[in-house]
């Protein structure tokens, strides 16, 4: 299969796989994201106005890559939040923003190039995303995390956590 016979909707598909896998991971398990819907309302939790566009995104407050680096799962219930696209490209990783625009104008490594530079900043201890607004998520992911489990929310665990037969959270 050539790319002169893809329809644009396949790209289009492509794309966003592309660029998950790239720019996002895919740390969260699908029973994880959905508990953080539940826990969020299925909403962006922004502390910061913007306009709210695009698919709900499930951000890492603190990064998977700079996690890593500390030995720490990433994939814990107050390291996550709900944000719309416009909110979690445009002022969390503005650099990402960049990518998809490169992407879009034939750079077909551009995500190959970001993870790389992200590589290079977390080795000279250098943050790659905007932190502005770490300590405010910070503190609606804990909030929304202790009212949702007064109501017996449940964080489920990924299968490299330990073994995980509970889907007892809630919505």
């Amino acid at each position: 299969m050539t790319f002169e016979v893809l329809h644009p909707v396949s790209v289009t598909t492509a794309y966003q796989i592309i660029s998950a896998l790239y720019v996002f991971g895919m740390a969260f398990s699908l029973r994880q994201k959905k508990a953080l819907d539940a826990r969020d309302g299925s909403k962006c939790q922004a502390p910061f106005k913007h306009e709210h566009r695009g698919p709900l995104h499930r951000h890492h407050i603190l990064p998977q890559g700079y996690c890593q680096q500390f030995k720490i799962d990433p994939d814990f219930a107050m390291n996550g939040i709900v944000l719309c696209e416009n909110a979690h490209i445009k002022t969390i990783h503005p650099d990402a923003a960049e990518a998809k625009q490169n992407f879009r104008n034939g750079d077909k490594k551009a995500f190959e190039k970001l993870r790389a530079e992200r590589h290079d900043k977390l080795a000279e201890k250098v943050p790659y995303w905007e932190t502005e607004h770490d300590r405010a998520l910070h503190a609606i992911a804990v909030r929304n995390t202790q009212k949702a489990e007064k109501k017996g929310w449940r964080w489920p665990l990924n299968s490299h956590q330990k073994n995980d037969i509970d889907d007892s959270y809630k919505p």
